[in-house]
């Protein structure tokens, strides 16, 4: 009778022991999901969420055991990134867009002020324009919007990519989005300004941007 009861004993304990493991990917989305959480502001330096995100995985590296390095989990280290500490206003045609909603500015983008008319560059007039603008005169009430929507080949998008990059150093530059925006951090900034609007927002009969 008490071998049966330790038997059972010891086999609820294993069941139990059972029934709370983790598996490693339990265990890894719990920690992905705290830390992509809004307590955790991007992990970057708004709100000093880089330095919230290292102490949470400082903690955890106590609570596993994790032996420190000359005693200190953290090392520390500087980086530039390129802010915007003032506000952002955009508006087409005198409608007035939301920041975040409507449009972003992108992480290497530079300061504009100004009322712009536009130059579109599409799927229509790319490559040729780059031929095309060495006869041109760039005024300071110019704006470029790129938009590539019916480029698929994979070398034309690039050098679109990297034609916008170029363009900002002559004027105001804006790219289209489909759906939503995706922001990332900036480690320089361009001469000009470059936006990221929704594409329902503008098309080519639009004139003003300022």
């Amino acid at each position: 009778m008490l071998q049966n009861k330790i038997t059972f004993l010891i086999s609820f304990l294993i069941l139990g022991i059972t029934c709370v493991a983790q598996t490693p990917q339990d265990f890894g989305k719990k920690i992905v999901k705290t830390l992509a959480s809004p307590d955790f502001y991007g992990r970057g330096y708004v709100n000093n969420g880089s330095q919230k995100t290292a102490n949470y995985i400082e903690s955890k590296f106590k609570e596993y055991g994790l032996k420190a390095f000359n005693n200190k989990y953290q090392q520390y280290f500087n980086i530039n990134v390129n802010t915007f500490p003032t506000v952002v206003d955009l508006s087409i045609d005198g409608t007035k867009m939301e920041t975040g909603k409507d449009f972003i500015v992108e992480p290497i983008s530079g300061s504009s002020k100004g009322t712009y008319n536009l130059l579109w560059i599409d799927s229509t007039n790319f490559p040729n324009i780059i031929e095309e603008m060495k006869a041109m005169r760039i005024g300071s009430s110019t704006a470029f919007v790129l938009d590539n929507k019916g480029i698929h080949n994979k070398d034309t998008l690039a050098l679109f990519q990297e034609f916008k990059y170029y363009l900002s150093s002559l004027a105001p530059v804006i790219t289209l989005e489909d759906k939503k925006f995706t922001w990332s951090v900036g480690h320089q900034n361009a001469k000009n300004a470059i936006l990221s609007i929704l594409r329902k927002n503008i098309n080519k009969s639009t004139k003003i941007l300022n």
